[in-house]
């Protein structure tokens, strides 16, 4: 899935692509892709990594990443253990290895094509159980969201889209999400059939969602399990067009 923003803070076009929920699956066939799309940059917002099948996919695709900057937030899947991934010291190291540029409760003014882009993250709630997830997670928007500079353009890397209504009111250009899977079943009319703590019929899968001063991309990510399969619902690696506005 593809996207144009078109906006006066930008002078030449930018190119982003999108790599959510890749959960260790096939390294080879996504690099494939991003040499074909060649963004500006990359983002990833969350889930890389899946406790229980091997990390070399997800170590062989930051190893092939290296020739773009690349923007990470984590997901819940990057605080469980499993049979390959113990803790989140494991993820550390591979970010810290590949220069991957974690933006969790962080942000970066990053410079593309000689312009300035204001990018920000939002850490996964499963960093703190003892937390209530609404609360961690709307301290954490608020204090991110207070460094916002709205000269610049502005993006924001959350894993979880259901978690809208605690960034919509900040004028942030473009939120980034994945977790959703696309709902996993596309059925006419209906964009997804489930998705994790949305439930049924969810109001946010995957697509591009209206805010009052930016626009929310779900990614579908790239996630698939043979156990539980995909029906109209492909997975995807979402390319984002930044041009200026005349």
């Amino acid at each position: 899935m593809g996207m144009k923003i078109t906006t006066s803070k930008v002078k030449k076009s930018i190119k982003l692509a999108v790599i959510s929920d890749f959960h260790n699956t096939n390294a080879d066939i996504v690099l494939k892709h991003i040499q074909k799309i060649n963004p500006d940059a990359i983002l990833m917002p969350g889930d890389i990594v899946d406790e229980n099948y091997s990390m070399k996919s997800t170590e062989k695709l930051l190893k092939g990443l290296l020739p773009w900057p690349v923007y990470f937030v984590s997901g819940n899947h990057e605080y469980k253990k499993g049979r390959t991934y113990s803790d989140f010291s494991q993820m550390q190291k591979l970010l810290d290895e590949y220069h991957v540029i974690s933006v969790d409760n962080d942000y970066r003014v990053m410079e593309l094509k000689g312009q300035k882009i204001w990018i920000g993250g939002i850490q996964d709630h499963c960093s703190d159980k003892t937390k209530d997830p609404d609360d961690l997670d709307h301290k954490n928007i608020k204090s991110v969201c207070s460094h916002l500079n709205e000269e610049l353009f502005s993006v924001l890397l959350m894993h979880r889209p259901e978690q809208y209504h605690l960034f919509e009111q900040y004028p942030i250009d473009l939120v980034v999400s994945g977790h959703a899977h696309g709902g996993q079943w596309r059925l006419p009319g209906v964009n997804g059939l489930f998705a994790p703590q949305q439930g049924l019929f969810p109001k946010r899968a995957g697509g591009i969602y209206p805010m009052k001063y930016g626009v929310h991309l779900v990614s579908r990510g790239l996630a698939h399990y043979w156990f539980l399969p995909r029906i109209l619902n492909h997975r995807e690696i979402n390319v984002i067009e930044i041009e200026r506005a005349d």
